[in-house]
């Protein structure tokens, strides 16, 4: 769950700072959303081709991706 370990720790952070430091968090919070964004859309295509050994692996990425971006979105990003 490195993804969601990541969001999260980006919005702790978000939370604690003074708002200057805010903008540049929230931008880091927003790349990193999208970048999850982009990624789980790659690997929902991947696992469209039937690739059993593999599956597991994607299932669980793609989980990671979508309780990231899901992170983001509780806090209106």
């Amino acid at each position: 769950m490195k993804e969601t370990k990541i969001a999260k720790e980006n919005v702790e952070k978000l939370g604690e700072l003074l708002s200057p430091d805010k903008y540049v968090i929230k931008g880091k919070c927003q790349e990193h959303k999208q970048t999850c964004q982009r990624w789980l859309e790659f690997l929902e295509d991947v696992d469209r081709i039937d690739c059993q050994v593999c599956t597991g692996v994607l299932q669980t990425k793609i989980k990671d991706l979508k309780q990231a971006i899901k992170t983001y979105e509780d806090v209106g990003i």
